[in-house]
């Protein structure tokens, strides 16, 4: 995984509004399938608790 989809949790569409980057959250999923507990931790530790429930949800869908 690039060091750039680490960095890069969200996409901006309008300037007041904020997503998770579906990259990302692929990235989190494909962490979370080979059980690489570590990777998943680095990922989500600095992500707000709403982005948090965001991401559960859009993992959720999978």
């Amino acid at each position: 995984m690039s060091d750039t989809i680490a960095h890069r949790k969200f996409t901006s569409e309008a300037e007041d509004s904020f997503e998770l980057d579906a990259e990302f959250v692929r990235t989190v999923a494909e962490a979370l399938r080979t059980d690489d507990k570590e990777r998943v931790r680095d990922l989500v530790v600095d992500l707000h608790y709403a982005d948090l429930a965001d991401l559960l949800e859009r993992l959720d869908q999978d």
